[in-house]
């Protein structure tokens, strides 16, 4: 689950796509 969350925090901070990153994680969990 930690990891999930640093990779999310991750992919917001490069992608700067916020919205997307959150959803792709409530769909994955």
């Amino acid at each position: 689950m930690q990891v999930v969350v640093y990779e999310m925090f991750n992919g917001l901070i490069v992608n700067s796509d916020v919205e997307k990153s959150i959803n792709a994680i409530l769909f994955s969990v």
